[in-house]
């Protein structure tokens, strides 16, 4: 385990920061602006808040989910 203020933890976490910064500057331009998951702005507070704002403004009643486990596709 490392120390606390150990040079490799120190070169990890700027590491890892810089290499967050790079892939959010590349591919946070392809997110849609209702697309919430693991962005820095995003949470999934504003998710609802956004599904509960736009079923008012469409008037929709309801939302379906479901899961399909165990299907299988043969032809």
């Amino acid at each position: 385990m490392m120390a606390e203020n150990s040079p490799d933890l120190i070169f990890t976490s700027l590491s890892h920061r810089a290499v967050d910064t790079i892939l959010y500057v590349i591919y946070n331009v392809d997110f849609y602006d209702f697309s919430h998951g693991f962005r820095k702005g995003h949470s999934q507070h504003m998710a609802l808040h956004e599904l509960r704002e736009q079923c008012r403004k469409k008037n929709i009643n309801y939302i379906v989910d479901a899961y399909v486990r165990g299907l299988t596709l043969s032809d």
